[in-house]
């Protein structure tokens, strides 16, 4: 009789384990889709705005007979990225709370921001490298000499589109990572020392901008030196290696103030 009861109770610990890890499933799909969708239909936009501006701004300057050393790309130091961030601020500070009200675990919110962060910056990503190319193409055909001075660059057409929509990815789901832990934070503690973690909360930022020489960093190290052509192997190795260290210490950074999130925000 005890061995069937501990079989039955072994069987129903069993069943509430995978009903468990089923929610926290469905939960972190739930969040990743806001994430993405809040991206494509906001991010859609910027981009069509952005390369309205990229188109705009060269011919004019053409018209009027001046010449342009620098495409918008680099001149607007990451502009893209920090679009991210703004999102990734606002579409967590919105649902955070709703997702915790409706029974939904702190874990399964970070997955999913976590997830549709990549998901975003593998979108950008591709999105960077197709506006580069049709930059490049714009110049020449109106006269201007391009030249990209940031970025980790291999050295040909094809490894360095890739090169750069590894980058981009890594850097744009950093920077939303951070946007977010920036919201968790402020729900955490409050205004005061919530902004007081913005500046720490900011580093990985700093450190992927530097690492992968795009961003506000990469455009200060593109004017101290340029990356030019092809770089060696080991700069591109650190490069990546990089970005990944402060796409961890964004995650870990979300991951920890996410999990103490109160119901009630700290006022």
């Amino acid at each position: 009789m005890s061995t069937r009861q501990s079989t039955g109770g072994r069987l129903v610990a069993d069943e509430r384990v995978q009903l468990a890890r089923a929610a926290h499933r469905r939960a972190a799909r739930a969040v990743r889709r806001n994430v993405v969708a809040v991206f494509g239909v906001v991010g859609g936009w910027f981009w069509a705005v952005y390369a309205v501006v990229g188109i705009a701004v060269p011919l004019v300057v053409s018209g009027a007979g001046g010449e342009m050393d620098r495409g918008i790309f680099e001149s607007s130091a990451g502009s893209p990225r920090w679009f991210a961030f703004v999102l990734g601020i606002i579409v967590p500070a919105a649902s955070l709370t709703l997702h915790l009200a409706a029974g939904g675990t702190r874990s399964a919110f970070t997955a999913g921001v976590a997830r549709g962060a990549a998901v975003a910056g593998l979108g950008f990503g591709i999105l960077t490298v197709a506006y580069i190319q049709g930059e490049r193409l714009l110049f020449g055909a109106i006269g201007f000499g391009w030249e990209r001075a940031a970025g980790l660059q291999a050295g040909g057409p094809v490894p360095d589109a890739l090169l750069t929509v590894l980058t981009e990815a890594l850097s744009v789901t950093t920077y939303v990572l951070c946007g977010a832990a920036i919201a968790a934070g402020y729900k955490r503690f409050g205004v005061w020392s919530g902004t007081a973690l913005v500046v720490p909360l900011l580093v990985p930022i700093a450190l992927t901008d530097l690492a992968t020489r795009g961003g506000v960093g990469g455009l200060v190290l593109s004017n101290v030196e340029p990356s030019g052509d092809a770089m060696a192997a080991g700069e591109i190795v650190l490069g990546l290696a990089g970005g990944l260290v402060a796409l961890g210490l964004a995650a870990g950074a979300l991951h920890l103030l996410v999990r103490s999130v109160r119901l009630r925000p700290t006022t």
